[in-house]
């Protein structure tokens, strides 16, 4: 549905329900009206002239095709044309017609001189009546649609124009019978629409409820500090990679950094400044790790760790060494940093890949990355070191 035809409160997602319903069985009510003219109108043959017969059961035999054909059509357009009350009217308006010919049948073509026909079409109204209801309890506007003209315009004529009392009695059994249902419909139908209503507030409360845990989920995975992932989901993704690598013999690779001389920096520029360079660098880190499926994770204090799966070795030393370039071009002040160099923050990053033939522990990896890191900072800093089981080769300064 489009959001400009997207109900957005209860009373309108009910109303939208209320409507559908209407529609929904538009196909059993088609073969229920085709059948019942049919029956009358076999019931008739015989009694009244042919040419008199025939266009009631052709002009009933349209209606009724056209109110499915309505139906068809709403179900393929209500959602991106039109409103669900152009939609209501356009079916009211087949409706009272269908109720109109049920009546010009009941007047016009019934022998009302013979009491088994007037009983014949009492009964066929009460059937119409009871019928309608049970199709259209949802909405008390669509069955007094169909059950009132047919109801009032046949039993008004009864009443006031019909030959003997036989036929009186029944106009009096038809209006009553027609009373009455309105009235008992009418509490049926509030208790539905109520159901509806507290249907979609329950539904809301769920939504409600979902969102919330999902927002609680979120924050329970993420760095309170700089918005990334935190180190309990950053060992629940790593194992959970190193299992997929291992499935499908893929590689993985790990890379963990460190802000160069951050305690430097604290004790000089504050803990509020501290707090600001990371969540700079963590952005900067975050901007590089742009492949879906790599993650970044604030791993503790000053360090980081990003999980590159399906990226072999020299393209994790590629990955590092570009990110580590990148942080230093950014030039963020560091006036006390030991790199006689630079006056600025850098990092040092330490990387490891895999490709398990056999099981691998996420520790044995993070162990590996961060033998790397320490290499790298052991060496002087600002620099990407990978591990290798044969000792620290692949050096990227």
């Amino acid at each position: 549905m489009t959001q400009e035809h997207q109900p957005t409160s209860v009373a309108q997602r009910t109303q939208k329900d209320i409507v559908d319903l209407i529609f929904a069985p538009a196909g059993s009510v088609l073969m229920a009206h085709v059948c019942t003219i049919s029956i009358y109108g076999f019931w008739l043959y015989g009694e009244i002239a042919y040419q008199a017969l025939l266009p009631w059961l052709v002009f009933s035999g349209v209606i009724s095709m056209a109110r499915f054909s309505l139906s068809g059509a709403y179900r393929i357009y209500a959602e991106n044309r039109f409103s669900q009350r152009i939609w209501l009217n356009a079916w009211t308006a087949l409706t009272v017609l269908l109720s109109l010919s049920y009546a010009y049948a009941a007047i016009v073509l019934t022998p009302l001189d013979k009491p088994e026909f007037v009983f014949a079409m009492g009964l066929l109204i009460f059937g119409l009546c009871g019928a309608t209801t049970v199709s259209y309890a949802a909405s008390v506007y669509a069955i007094v649609c169909m059950v009132v003209p047919v109801s009032a315009l046949t039993s008004a004529y009864l009443l006031f124009e019909a030959p003997d009392e036989r036929a009186m009695v029944v106009g009096v059994a038809i209006i009553t019978f027609m009373v009455i249902l309105l009235s008992l419909i009418r509490g049926v139908n509030r208790a539905f629409v109520k159901s509806i209503e507290l249907n979609y507030q329950n539904q809301q409360e769920i939504d409600k409820r979902k969102l919330v845990e999902r927002q609680l989920y979120d924050i329970s995975r993420r760095d309170s500090l700089t918005s990334l992932f935190n180190r309990r989901y950053f060992d629940e993704v790593l194992d959970t990679e190193l299992g997929r690598a291992y499935r499908n013999h893929t590689a993985l690779s790990l890379v963990m950094l460190d802000v160069d001389y951050f305690k430097e920096y604290n004790d000089h520029y504050g803990h509020v400044a501290g707090d600001n360079c990371l969540i700079e660098v963590a952005q900067l880190i975050q901007q590089q790790a742009n492949r879906k499926g790599d993650l970044v994770a604030r791993y503790g204090g000053e360090e980081f760790a990003v999980i590159l799966p399906g990226i072999d070795a020299n393209g994790a030393l590629a990955f590092a060494k570009r990110l580590q370039k990148y942080v230093e071009s950014k030039r963020l002040k560091h006036s006390t940093t030991k790199l006689t160099t630079l006056d600025c923050v850098t990092i040092s990053a330490g990387v490891t890949t895999v490709v398990p033939l056999m099981k691998h522990s996420p520790e044995q990896l993070i162990l590996q990355a961060d033998s790397a890191l320490y290499q790298a900072k052991k060496e002087g800093r600002n620099r990407v070191k990978a591990y290798a089981s044969l000792g620290f080769d692949q050096d990227l300064v």
